[in-house]
């Protein structure tokens, strides 16, 4: 099984001579390896002379002592020399901060290896994940590293390897990447996003990662991991967490909830960088986590006009996104109290009746996707009372 998306990170030696200057020059360095608070004293023109980067590494916010590594590029190409600088996340929230960056071209590639907090578990349990991003730091101090920059990562370097110079490569794999989970614009900068700040489009990256976040929350088979693991890796599909397989170095590897979750991220950046959107059973797979977690996170009266529930901006974009993946569009006034017929995302869907439903037919209801009070919800409809199940109808309480 090979991980889409890895690099490797190994540094080169650099000339004897070389070496032994750095190393008299009281430690300020004795390989392409630089730490945090390292420089250079190479010979040559710098765009980038001795500057702190900092921000946020989120898959969930990574946990202190993950490892930050920032790497030269050779300019418009946009390919690795190996002389890297490193640093580590300083605290629970993700924040990483690197010293003395001197690079001789402005492009600079960046990742985030380490233990992250799950966005939508509260247990105890820290998967480990990689991610990438790539970014211009001539004109920025601050680059943060999420789940959009990794899905754009491979994508920038596509188009670049297509003759783009790097600033419209950027520009537009940014805009797809947006289009991809239909938030327009919404998405723009994706290295300037961080899940505890509260834009549009902070609430916008912190709802996908929610979404991706839930198709692996645990190993029990949930329909978002099962679709996922049929369509895109069927040798596991019945994996519970023990499951082995081989890498592609030989290497035995258990498929565990920090693996299933690095491949999953890998294959929507893969297909992503391949195509700039993604595919219909990439959708579905997606679809069905939003909707799990829409059905039971969000708590809307069915009943009433009023809505009581506990204001979380980012639980829109959750409901904006299922009625993007399955070609509805937002939940507003003219659909409101509307049902549909709950399955893939990527088919055609129809309005709801308790008539033509197999579901509501054999066991007298079926789980329906409703719109109310602006948005889309997964509920159990009952065709024997014309309403819904009296256990899907509570209200937020105040704590």
């Amino acid at each position: 099984m090979m991980f889409r998306g890895w690099r490797n990170t190994q540094s080169k030696s650099v000339a004897m001579g070389v070496a032994l200057l750095l190393a008299a020059m009281q430690f300020s360095g004795c390989s392409e390896r630089e730490s945090a608070g390292g420089t250079s004293t190479d010979a040559g023109i710098y765009a980038v002379t001795n500057k702190t980067i900092a921000g946020v590494s989120q898959k969930g916010p990574m946990r202190t002592g993950s490892t930050v590594v920032l790497e030269e590029t050779d300019g418009p190409n946009l390919v690795s020399t190996d002389r890297i600088f490193v640093g580590t996340v300083r605290n629970n929230d993700g924040e990483f901060r690197i010293d003395g960056v001197s690079l001789r071209s402005p492009y600079a590639l960046l990742s985030a290896e380490g233990y992250y907090k799950h966005d939508v578990d509260e247990n105890d349990d820290f998967p480990r994940v990689k991610l990438n991003a790539i970014s211009n730091v001539e004109k920025r101090d601050e680059v943060n590293i999420n789940i959009l920059t990794h899905f754009t990562y491979g994508r920038i370097l596509a188009l670049a390897k297509k003759g783009l110079d790097f600033e419209t490569a950027k520009k537009q794999a940014d805009r797809e990447i947006a289009n991809a989970f239909g938030f327009g614009e919404l998405l723009v900068n994706p290295e300037e996003l961080n899940i505890f700040s509260g834009s549009n489009g902070d609430n916008g990256l912190l709802a996908l990662s929610v979404i991706v976040d839930n198709v692996n929350i645990s190993l029990l088979g949930n329909l978002a991991q099962h679709a996922w693991l049929t369509e895109y890796h069927p040798e596991f599909q019945y994996c519970r967490g023990g499951c082995h397989f081989y890498d592609e170095k030989g290497n035995e590897v258990s498929f565990d909830e920090s693996t299933s979750m690095q491949m999953l991220l890998d294959d929507i950046a893969s297909e992503f960088a391949e195509y700039g959107k993604m595919s219909g059973p990439m959708i579905d797979v997606l679809a069905y986590s939003a909707v799990s977690f829409l059905g039971n996170h969000v708590h809307v009266s069915m009943k009433d006009s009023v809505v009581d529930r506990e204001e979380k901006e980012y639980e829109k974009y959750i409901s904006s996104f299922v009625g993007y993946a399955y070609g509805l569009g937002d939940c507003d006034a003219e659909k409101d109290g509307v049902m549909y017929e709950l399955g893939r995302a990527s088919e055609s869907h129809k309005i709801f009746s308790c008539e033509t439903n197999q579901d509501s037919m054999d066991f007298g209801y079926a789980e329906v996707l409703a719109c109310k009070n602006g948005y889309w919800m997964v509920k159990s409809f009952r065709c024997d009372t014309n309403d819904f199940w009296e256990s899907d109808e509570v209200d937020y309480v105040e704590e």
